[in-house]
């Protein structure tokens, strides 16, 4: 190997140094350098940055191969080891050092640089005031500057023979005690060009003579204190440090003590394992440390010092190191030590110096050599195991990648404590642990060695046993196996658990060092056999506990005995305990439910651990039907103590109200008030007491019972009209609703009466409850001629009065003096100012999803309207999302749903988007009380075959001025005619006038005039949207009739935009049966049907739905297009909705054919005589202006 002293410099001083070392040799700053024991030693002296001279030994280990491996350098200068100066030495030294015999010449040394002439002296006189003492040399190396804390403790411990020193890092407090973060230090870090502060000269030589031991792996990787004349003064510098602790950095303080006089005597333990240990004169052991000259340790002072004993020096160094006997070795080691006869040719054992201060030394004197005693072994193998599992804790952390490993490791989770089983094999009072290869036991009984043997087969057995209970509780390993070399495999996993294999290696650490690895048990330390989850999540409180309520009673019914520690996380509480529940009402109707427990003079909230159960509950158990009590027949509730532990609480009794507790979500509006009788009910019979909320129980019996409301007993004696069995219902609904003070849906399907069962219960509470406010209605424009002719119908003694028109404002002030008020959305914002200011009874909104975007400004404008009560019509109260059932229910029964935010989070996002059943049954169960909703299917027995109903639309805007324009113009064209023509000559006249109206009704698009092209709004087209959109959310299959084709082509251009799916039959269609086919094959749910082309001929039974868009003035004819559907295979309600228009030609020909259905028919048929059958008033009658 080549020679690269350089090199070599640099891998073991540093670079730094290295680099400012060849610098000072270059300069000539080395002035006297000299080699001894070839070139292992040399000795130098070298001139620093000033005036100073430094010292320098330097200790030289060389490899086989010649390269040097080692430097211990000590120098004078304040850094004092391996420092630049010992550098500079060493590039000076470099022919010595590649050639051990080369002399040192005076060439190998720079002459240093010339300077001007300013020394006053030169020679042996300089020399020697230049090695003056400097300050920074003064005292022993041990002083800090100022403010810093940081500090280096030695930490002593005993290893078997060895005492092992560990440095540690602490901080001192303002008070001089140590700071709780101490740590251990590597004194690499002291080799860095600028070491710490806190690392002080003394320090740098305490390293140096601790380099020179061996490491140590048995405390924590500290290192041996070394032998003879290093050891003692390794000891005595770290005694002036005065920072040396015993066992710990808060450990007593080690000091110097007197010399003490001393005997070696050999101490035996329960386990029969003997120990050399040495008595003072007054019988106290003390520690012999195996320093040249021997010293002492006392433990209980912290003292340290010389030692003498009654053996020779030699010997008393040799015994000062002699590891512990076991009892099995005790007779071959008595056996060995006698064959040692030099022993006794040793010189007399060296005396105190001092001996005036040991008044009880007697003469010199050479003792004998102390021998342990010898203990006789017996072996047995008749002895069977006895299981033995230990219920305790360990702290653990666990690394990112879920896998168990040892350090060094970076990203480990936070420690955790989980419970851990152990379990041990019990022969006769030895245990031994399942991972233990060994076949034998041995157990010191006293004078002897019991070597017992082990029965492995049984041993394995108890295992399986162990593995099939703990499993089912979550604890787990797969490897736990019954014959012998499965066992052993199983063995080997768990040894690198316990921390064996990290013994075996110096390179390893368990993963869970700061673990107990191993039980105290009767004072003996045992490695564990450790049995948890590797999945630490997996397990909990819960599972644990199940395991001790269940699994250790099945354990010990097959012969195990359990051991509870005293560190085990799930103690279990044994006494009587009271649990009660009641109502705590919180001010402005909100209320919040309580379930306390009372235990050991404690009273804890119950409430959050029943909730945290049930929500690990199934999302099925919230259904009417499931049986949760079966569910919960073996169902526990865990709760823990103050003092940490558990009570242990059957579910079961509990099961009646746990649905109820399901909806519980801390303060509770009025409007849950449902859940309080449901609890109180539940709990009624049972050892839980129910207290508080009476008020709340009425409202809750009150609210629960609008889920399965009563028909209403008697109708209003001011109804003029009957309902069918399901509306009395509704009106019963009305009705409770209203004696709660909640506001509620009527969500019946389309066709059902919405609007008739609200027109009942406003005539019921004018007849019960008469109110000196009036009612107000909110209707979209389309539909206030429906509701006007339906109030005028059957509630004629209802006074109603319609806000809707330019003419509307001269009747605002008589608002007060009317039952019932009908405005438009449209107009909301216009009148808010006289509207907004009169205190209404009731407000109702029909067809609500109008106001579905709490964006919008209806949405924003209803919340200002002081009512009593709120109801809502819509047979859609949600069309897309959840979001507008909030916003309807926000307006209805404020608070009910919690703010937006909250439902976002509560329930839309949890539906919508995690399809949250939990969320969605408790969203239902919530709004159930006010929600009314019945379909078709629901009511069929109540529905007749075929219900004709008549939507009254008024036309409003444009749309009615437009109607006015040509009426007036058709009113002229008409008279005229009949005063030219006459009646008989006047009938193409009167057609046309006719068709203009009809197609106005219609919409202004039909009218092919110019004044026509400007209006855009169609009020019955707008109509039928809505009436569409209802239809399709109801899943309903529609036939739309017209006579005019170009309105069917109108309808299909919005059909499409909605995106429905639509057939279209008209006289030009050729594949007039495969569209049939389609539609009633459920392809397709509209059907779009001109009147010529479908009036005849085509079977629909798959429809449920008609809709007669432009009514025909021949009955016979609408009966035909109503017969495409109610016929023959139709087996379903079907119903017929006729768009009329309000007050136009429409309403008057409707009226005409009801009073003269010979003419109706005649006015319209060619073959009959038409017009001339009418008188010219009825003509003219149909041109009057819109009523």
């Amino acid at each position: 190997m080549s020679f690269n002293l350089k090199a070599d410099i640099e891998r073991l001083i540093g670079k730094t140094y290295a680099g400012r070392g060849a610098a000072y040799a270059k300069d000539g700053r080395v002035i006297k350098i000299s080699g001894a024991q070839g070139k292992k030693r040399l000795s130098a002296r070298v001139r620093g940055s000033g005036r100073s001279i430094y010292s320098q030994t330097i200790v030289l280990k060389w490899s086989d191969y010649g390269r040097l491996v080692n430097i211990e350098g000590d120098c004078s200068c304040p850094i004092e080891y391996n420092c630049k100066h010992v550098a500079a030495v060493l590039f000076v030294a470099e022919p010595l050092l590649r050639n051990g015999n080369a002399p040192l010449r005076p060439a190998n040394l720079v002459p240093p640089v010339s300077k001007p002439a300013r020394q006053k002296l030169s020679g042996p006189l300089q020399l020697w005031l230049e090695t003056r003492p400097k300050p920074q040399e003064s005292g022993n190396g041990n002083e800090y500057p100022p403010r810093v804390l940081d500090r280096i403790y030695y930490v002593l411990n005993r290893d078997h023979a060895n005492l092992v020193v560990q440095p540690h890092k602490v901080r001192l407090k303002k008070d001089g005690t140590v700071g709780k973060n101490a740590s251990r230090y590597d004194f690499a870090n002291v080799n860095s060009p600028t070491p710490p502060k806190f690392v002080r000269p003394i320090d740098f030589r305490i390293r140096r003579y601790l380099s020179l031991a061996e490491w140590s792996a048995g405390f924590h990787l500290g290192t041996n204190l070394p032998e003879g004349e290093e050891g003692r003064k390794t000891l005595e510098l770290l005694l002036q440090t005065g920072r040396a602790r015993w066992r710990d950095v808060s450990g007593i303080a080690l000091v110097a003590g007197a010399e003490r006089k001393g005997r070696f005597v050999w101490r035996q333990d329960k386990s029969g394992t003997q120990t050399l240990e040495v008595k003072t004169s007054k019988d106290k052991s003390v520690i012999a440390l195996p320093v040249d000259p021997l010293w002492y340790l006392d433990p209980e002072s912290g003292e340290c010092g010389l030692l003498f004993t009654d053996q020779p020096p030699e010997r008393a160094f040799w015994l000062a190191a002699a590891p512990p006997v076991n009892a099995r070795e005790t007779e071959r080691f008595v056996q060995a030590l006698g064959q040692l006869k030099e022993l006794d040719q040793l010189k007399q054992p060296d005396q105190p110096k001092e001996a005036d201060q040991l008044k009880e030394a007697g003469p010199p004197k050479m003792a004998a050599l102390p021998l342990p005693r010898q203990i006789a072994q017996v072996r047995l193998t008749d002895i069977l195991p006895t299981p033995i599992l230990r219920l305790h804790a360990v702290t653990v952390q666990k690394f990112n990648s879920d896998e168990w490993r040892y350090y060094p490791r970076p990203a480990l989770s936070p420690k955790e404590i989980v419970p851990a089983l152990s379990c041990v094999f019990d022969y006769n009072g030895a245990r031994v642990c399942p991972n233990d290869k060994g076949k034998t036991i041995e157990a010191f009984d006293g004078d002897r060695i019991e070597v017992i043997v082990r029965h492995t087969s049984h041993e394995a057995r108890h295992l399986v046993d162990l593995e099939n209970i703990a499993n089912v509780h979550g604890f787990e390993d797969s490897d736990l196996l019954a014959d012998d070399v499965q066992v052993e495999r199983f063995q080997d996993k768990w040894n690198r658990l316990s921390g064996s294999e990290a013994r075996q290696n110096k390179d390893l650490e368990p993963c869970f060092d700061s673990v107990k690895t191993g039980l105290a048990l009767d004072g003996k330390t045992e490695p564990d056999f450790l049995l948890f989850p590797f999945d630490l999540d997996g397990i909990g409180p819960q599972q644990a506990l199940e395991f001790l309520r269940f699994g250790v009673r099945k354990l010990r019914d097959l012969g195990w005995r359990i051991e509870i520690g005293k560190d085990w996380p799930c103690p279990m509480h044994e006494g009587d305990h009271r649990i009660f529940a009641g109502v705590k009402e919180d001010g402005n109707g909100w209320f919040s439910l309580a379930l306390n427990i009372e235990v050991a003079g404690q009273e804890i909230d119950l409430l959050a651990v029943v909730l945290r159960f049930l929500n690990q509950m199934p999302p099925e158990v919230l259904e009417p039907d499931f049986d949760l009590v079966a569910y919960l027949a073996d169902q526990t509730f865990y709760l823990r103590l103050a003092d940490g532990r558990y009570l242990s609480l059957p579910a079961a009794p509990l099961a009646p109200a746990l649905k109820a507790f399901l909806a519980l979500h801390g303060q509770m509006h009025p409007g849950e008030a449902v859940v309080v009788a449901d609890i109180a009910e539940a709990l009624a019979g049972s050892d839980i007491a129910f207290t508080g909320g009476e008020k709340l129980l009425e409202l809750g019996r009150r609210l629960r019972a609008l889920a399965s409301p009563n028909a209403a007993p008697l109708l209003p004696v001011g109804f003029m009209g009957e309902l069918r069995p399901y509306q009395k219902t509704g009106l019963g609904w009305l009705t409770a609703l209203a004696q709660t003070g909640f506001g509620g849906v009527l969500a019946d399907d389309m066709g059902l009466g919405k609007t008739v069962q609200a027109l009942a219960f406003l005539a019921g509470q004018k007849e019960t409850a008469p109110a000196e406010r009036p009612n107000l209605l909110i209707v979209p424009t389309s539909l206030v001629g429906t509701w006007q002719s339906e109030a005028a119908r059957f509630t004629p003694d209802l006074r109603v009065l319609v806000l809707h028109g330019l003419e509307r404002k001269t009747l605002f002030d008589r608002i007060a003096d009317h039952d019932l008020v009908i405005t438009t959305y449209p107009l909301l914002h216009r009148d808010a100012d006289i509207l907004f200011a009169q205190n209404y009874d009731t407000v109702i909104l029909d067809e609500a999803q109008m106001v579905k975007n709490p964006a919008s400004r209806a949405a924003k404008l209803i919340r200002n309207i002081k009512a009593r009560q709120r109801l809502a019509l819509s047979g859609t109260p949600m069309e897309n999302n959840l979001e507008e059932l909030w916003s309807l229910y926000d307006w209805l029964i404020p608070g009910l749903l919690g703010n937006r935010k909250a439902f976002q989070q509560n329930f839309r996002k949890p539906i919508e988007k995690k399809g949250d059943r939990a969320a969605q049954v408790h969203l239902s169960r919530r709004i159930a009380p006010f929600l009314l909703r019945r379909t078709k299917e629901q009511v069929a027995l109540d529905l007749p075959p075929k219900t004709v109903i008549a939507e009254t639309i008024t036309l409003s805007g444009a749309q009615r001025e437009l109607y006015e324009t040509i009426r007036i113009a058709m009113d002229q064209r008409v008279r005229l005619a009949l005063e030219q023509k006459g009646l008989a000559g006047s009938r193409i006249t009167v057609l046309d006038a006719l068709l203009k109206l009809r197609q106005v009704c219609c919409d202004p698009a039909l009218v092919k005039l110019p004044a026509a092209r400007a209006v855009t709004a169609s009020a019955k087209r707008a109509r039928l949207l809505e009436m569409l959109d209802e239809l399709m959310s109801e899943g309903r299959r529609v036939l739309v009739f017209s006579q005019f084709v170009e309105m069917l082509r109108l309808i299909e251009k919005d059909i499409k935009s909605r995106g429905y799916d639509y057939a279209w039959l008209s006289g030009e269609t050729k594949n007039r049966g495969q569209l049939v086919e389609r539609f009633q094959g459920g392809d397709v749910p509209i059907f779009l049907i001109s009147l010529k082309a479908g009036g005849l001929g085509l079977t629909l039974t798959a429809a449920d739905t008609v809709i007669l868009y432009d009514p025909w003035w021949n009955p016979a004819v609408e009966r035909q297009a109503m017969d495409r559907t109610h016929r023959i295979g139709q087996d379903r309600p079907v119903f017929v909705h006729r768009l009329i228009t309000r007050g136009t030609v429409e309403t008057r020909i409707e009226a005409i054919q009801k009073r003269k259905q010979q003419l109706a028919d005649a006015l319209f048929d060619p073959a009959k005589s038409g017009p001339a059958v009418l008188s010219e008033d009825e003509i003219l009658s149909l041109f009057q202006p819109i009523a």
